[in-house]
């Protein structure tokens, strides 16, 4: 079989690293924040392991007075996560930031994939009530891409690269949301707990455009491969049977090395070799199982990936 993943082909922009606050990629083994240094604490069974937090039932706390999302005057969450299928039925958040009226959630923002209601949910309430984007219910067990964007006047809800909802904010704003709280997998209200794996999340200072969220969808999770999004190599790479070919350009006669990861971060085959300068082709063996997975290539300290099926 011989196919690849697909992504956007609209408009594309780096939105870089200027306005990137906080990224917590897992890909250390930590839920340690690998840009600022909101670093969190594991809690009720949540683990870090082969490069992704698993909630299991549990969920990660941060110091919300660190994160200071109200001194933010736009904000951008974006995150990679699976839900674990057929589990995440109530109401419940992938991460909140806010604080509580009693065991109510107050002053908050945050994001929803499945609620009660049947509606995956972007969300800001401070002093307007409740302003939220709604879109399609996600709790079926495959890795999604969201981000969540506010900015003064309004609220936008992508997933998979696609902007699916927005709202107005109203008299919302972030300078409102609470700082007593701040968690991955949990949120202000008295529900259940969130329920899956989570790649990465990052926040940033600013709102983010649609080829921004284009082009971090295309890139993927950083931290499966530890790509630096600024350091990017053409390549083309193919799955033939059991088979593995990557064709690509190195503008030196250097080593390369291609990885081979499973979409939960896992490495499962690395190999260095010796390239030349213009098109190099590679044939490494791919003895995998049907799935999807993705490919690394580093050469001379750039790197570029693929998503592959086979």
């Amino acid at each position: 079989m011989l196919s690849g993943i697909s992504t956007l082909t609209m408009a594309q922009t780096n939105p870089g690293a200027a306005n990137l606050k906080h990224q917590w990629t897992f890909n250390d083994g930590t839920p340690n924040d690998k840009v600022g240094t909101v670093n969190g604490t594991l809690m009720d069974g949540a683990v870090v392991a082969d490069g992704v937090l698993n909630t299991s039932g549990g969920y990660v706390v941060l110091t919300g007075t660190e994160l200071a999302i109200n001194t933010y005057t736009e904000l951008t969450v974006s995150a990679w996560f699976t839900p674990e299928q057929g589990m995440n039925t109530g109401y419940h958040f992938l991460y909140y930031f806010g604080g509580q009226s009693g065991t109510n959630g107050a002053n908050m923002t945050g994001y929803t994939p499945a609620r009660g209601n049947d509606v995956s949910r972007a969300m800001i309430m401070t002093t307007d009530g409740e302003k939220g984007a709604n879109g399609t219910e996600y709790d079926d067990g495959v890795k999604h891409h969201i981000v969540c964007v506010i900015d003064a006047t309004d609220l936008y809800y992508y997933i998979d690269g696609l902007l699916v909802s927005s709202t107005s904010i109203g008299a919302s704003s972030l300078a409102n949301v609470s700082t007593d709280l701040a968690y991955f997998g949990k949120g202000g209200w008295p529900d259940p707990n969130w329920k899956g794996t989570l790649d990465e999340i990052s926040v940033y200072d600013k709102a983010l455009s649609a080829d921004n969220v284009t082009f971090l969808f295309n890139a993927g999770p950083i931290g499966i491969t530890g790509i630096d999004p600024a350091k990017k190599l053409t390549q083309n790479v193919i799955l033939n049977n059991n088979q593995l070919v990557a064709e690509f350009e190195s503008p030196s006669a250097s080593e390369a090395q291609i990885e081979v990861y499973d979409v939960q971060g896992k490495l499962l085959s690395s190999e260095l070799f010796a390239c030349n300068i213009g098109v190099n082709q590679k044939t490494i063996k791919a003895d995998f199982a049907t799935g999807i997975y993705v490919v690394r290539l580093v050469v001379d300290g750039q790197s570029s990936y693929s998503k592959i099926a086979k």
